[in-house]
């Protein structure tokens, strides 16, 4: 008795700093003939003690316990077990020596006392973000970047299993609205800077004929005249000459029909308009970038607008000379039509509206004689001259307008103008031949069209035409004079009469509107920029309106009005500009992508041209065919599509059946995507029907893609150019929105198991243990466990027992008490 004592002192004094197990094995009773006492009982000690550590950790520190466990049971040996070299996990050894069902319910009915129960702090709003947070790193990892065929092949069951009929029909019906009400957006497809070039549009005076020629396809297709696009790769064509060409077609006399021409506006009609605006707002980009944008102190005149020594059409024509540039194309914004609101948002002083009114002389300058008051603009030397000799007729300086090298819209008004002339005069000059010899002796319709265009395009873009306006009178009737006195009267006789009523309707109407001609040319010299930079009192005065209202207006002009700081820093043009910024790129985004392709998504989401096909079967795994009818009642009477009195339905409707029932068959005709008709089943034809995969040319199917005029096709469309990154730009910010939540929202306190678990904080002493030898009578074993922490000094005492072998049934120890004992 006295050396069994002293083996347990030895053994409690040595635990603390025992040596781990050499191995894990099956727990036996002790033979003290084949292994020593000593040994064995520090295998027991050491290997079950770390289970009742998170209990210890939830008693002495108060953290939670079953945590703890958790923990622990993830550690290999050698982590937690002083001086082991074992690379087993906890989980396993505590199987290997404890009764685990029996040590599992004690534990649990120990840590629901108050002594061991540490309930988790929770965080609601910590739960629900992370549960958001989760859901969003699912979404983002399947459409946040792009839609992946090869993801979805895998997703699209599963989110159409999770689809009922109900469902369905009710995305059907949003999209089925959707179509229709963008329908007028089907054939919408602005071209990229790719695009662009494909076409030959390689310059940016190419540019300018595109924007053109589709004005012209614009106008010809609201007439109900649809017209062969502009060849840029046909060398012999030319803008100017198909254009009149064009123009005249649409405007010449029809003989079998002279009615009016019927107006329609149809997708087509919207899909030139919106190219030939984008290709305007992309010719004027090229005149605002750093190279051309002079700041207000720089500009020395109108005619100097984009660069200090060279004249605006100098820059026009060095423009055209370059290149197109696709940075500038393919951007998200609108920014060269709405460049005059950015122009009037601005914050620079311009009194003179040199920046305020460059847009219009991109698109509209006719010449250099521009700027303030400029006597050589007139219309003796700009439009018609009439001389006294008979047929004295000088056409001025502008009947070459449209023709020259000036602002952009120049060209199609010129041409434009020249073609409804010729148009007109179709009945009286039947084969062309009279215009074409006035043509070419400076009198016929192109310099007819020249100076009427000079004269729309001149008073569009923002020029002093005071001089012109109050000379216009005088100079008129000078030429009337000129005919009525000096030419021969045999030939022109009958019309003078007519001509001096002509000079007195002159007179008065030159008395009439004289008000108009003032000497600040408030109407003549720049009116934008007089309306916006005239204070509100003195506009009012000049429109003869000042006694017409019930308050005397302010002494401010919308210029200063725009320039009132809200902030010490922001002014109301600041919020205006980021405000038409955000316009113009909303404008890019939905007509040059969005619109068209929500409208390709909706048709092809309530497309039935797969059931429609006669060829199209269903069948189950006996081989009997399945009405269209039979099947899809099974999933909602409502997917059911009565057309020409046969039953039918949509792609996502039959994908919907084929999962409810995925042993049945459905044959695909050719036309859908087969070189010839095949049968699917289950997935694979599912994935097939909404439009995963491409036939090879062995036959097999590649899942690796979409396949055009599919639902899954138009979805992924979605990804593509400037939806496709305004859909990364959202969800970068949802993102990056997320790490901002996650940073505000407190999150739990991070427990640091491992110094809590330090092998310093844990010593092991044994008590005593009782019956090692005889197998078939119960075994005790009863060890203390000593925690140690700053000012902490707690005991708890361990009672193993292992029952008695029986036949058949190898016990393991089982927990009869833990408590703390101090």
């Amino acid at each position: 008795m006295n050396k069994l004592k002293k083996i347990i002192t030895i053994l409690g004094a040595t635990l603390i700093s025992t040596s781990a197990m050499t191995g894990v094995v099956a727990c036996t009773y002790l033979d003290t003939e084949k292994e020593s006492i000593n040994n064995k009982l520090k295998e027991v000690v050491t290997s079950t003690s770390s289970y009742f550590k998170g209990a210890i950790l939830a008693n002495s520190r108060n953290i939670n316990g079953q945590q703890a466990d958790k923990y622990i049971g993830s550690l290999q040996s050698y982590q937690i077990i002083n001086n082991s070299s074992e690379r087993t996990y906890m989980n396993e050894v505590f199987k290997t020596f404890l009764d685990i069902d029996q040590a599992e319910e004690y534990m649990s009915d120990l840590y629901k006392k108050d002594d061991f129960n540490v309930e988790i702090q929770e965080n609601k709003w910590r739960n629900n973000f992370e549960i958001i947070e989760a859901a969003f790193n699912e979404i983002y990892r399947l459409i946040g970047v792009k839609f992946d065929p090869a993801l979805w092949r895998t997703a699209l069951p599963i989110l159409i299993q999770n689809l009922n009929g109900k469902q369905i029909v009710s995305i059907q019906e949003i999209f089925g609205k959707i179509e229709n009400l963008f329908n007028i957006f089907k054939d919408v497809n602005v071209p990229s800077y790719k695009n662009l070039s494909d076409m030959g549009v390689k310059t940016n005076k190419d540019l300018k004929v595109y924007f053109s020629s589709e004005l012209t396809l614009f106008i010809g297709s609201l007439f109900g005249k649809e017209m062969k696009p502009f060849n840029f790769k046909d060398a012999t064509l030319n803008y100017y000459d198909w254009n009149t060409n064009s123009f005249f077609e649409l405007f010449k006399k029809d003989n079998e029909n002279q009615d009016e021409k019927q107006k329609s506006f149809t997708s087509k009609t919207l899909s030139h308009l919106f190219n030939a605006l984008f290709g305007i707002n992309w010719y004027i980009q090229n005149f605002t970038t750093d190279e051309y944008n002079l700041s207000v102190e720089e500009i020395k005149d109108d005619n100097h607008i984009f660069s200090k020594s060279k004249t605006n059409i100098e820059i026009i024509k060095e423009v055209n000379n370059k290149l197109i540039n696709e940075e500038i194309i393919n951007a998200v914004n609108f920014d060269g039509i709405l460049q005059f609101l950015y122009d009037l948002f601005s914050d620079e002083i311009d009194t003179n509206s040199y920046k305020l009114l460059r847009t219009f002389k991109i698109l509209f300058q006719v010449d250099d004689d521009i700027i303030n008051k400029n006597t050589k603009l007139d219309f003796d030397t700009k439009i018609l001259k009439l001389g006294e000799k008979t047929l004295d007729v000088k056409f001025g300086d502008w009947k070459n307008n449209g023709k020259n090298e000036n602002g952009a819209l120049n060209l199609f008004l010129g041409s434009t103008i020249n073609g409804i002339i010729r148009g007109l005069l179709k009945d009286f000059d039947k084969d062309g031949g009279i215009i074409d010899f006035l043509n070419s002796i400076g009198m016929g319709s192109e310099q007819i069209s020249g100076v009427f265009s000079g004269i729309i395009s001149s008073i569009l873009s923002g020029i002093d035409m005071t001089h012109f306006f109050s000379s216009l009178p005088k100079q008129i009737n000078g030429s009337l004079n000129n005919v009525i006195e000096g030419w021969n009267d045999k030939l022109f006789g009958s019309f003078k009469d007519s001509l001096k009523q002509a000079t007195v309707t002159v007179d008065k109407l030159a008395q009439k509107y004289a008000w108009l001609v003032n000497n600040e040319g408030s109407f003549t010299n720049k009116f934008l920029g007089y309306l916006v930079n005239t204070d509100i009192r003195k506009l009012m005065k000049v429109l003869g309106k000042e006694n017409d209202l019930p308050i005397e207006l302010p002494k401010i002009s919308l210029k200063q009005i725009i320039n009132i700081k809200i902030t010490k820093n922001i002014r109301i043009g600041d919020i205006l500009s980021k405000s038409t910024e955000f316009v113009g790129s909303f404008i890019n985004l939905f007509l040059k992508g969005a619109a068209p392709k929500l409208q390709n998504i909706g048709y092809s989401l309530n497309n039935t041209s797969l059931a429609d096909n006669p060829e199209f079967k269903l069948r189950d795994n006996f081989g009997n065919m399945i009405t269209i009818e039979r099947a899809i009642k099974t999933v909602d009477k409502n997917l059911l599509i009565l057309k020409d009195d046969k039953y039918t339905t949509t792609d996502m409707a039959l994908a919907k059946y084929l999962l409810n029932f995925p042993a049945m068959q459905i044959y695909i005709p050719k036309e859908h995507g087969f070189k010839t008709g095949r049968w699917l089943t289950g997935i694979e034809a599912v994935r097939w029907i909404m439009g995963i995969g491409v036939e090879l040319q062995d036959g097999t199917i590649n899942n690796n893609f979409f396949r055009e005029n599919t639902i899954m096709y138009s979805l992924s469309r979605l990804w593509d150019d400037e939806t496709g990154k305004f859909i990364n730009y959202i969800f970068e910010n949802l993102k990056n929105l997320l790490k901002v939540i996650d940073s505000l929202i407190p999150k739990p306190e991070e427990i640091n198991f491992e110094e809590e678990l330090s092998n310093s904080r844990f010593s092991e002493k044994l008590i005593s243990y009782s019956n090692l030898k005889n197998p078939s009578v119960e075994s005790r074993i009863i060890y203390e466990i000593n925690y140690s922490y700053n000012e902490i000094r707690n005991k708890y005492i361990v009672k193993l027992v292992l029952p008695a072998k029986n036949e058949g049934f190898l016990p393991k120890y089982q927990i009869e008490e833990f408590k703390k004992i101090n």
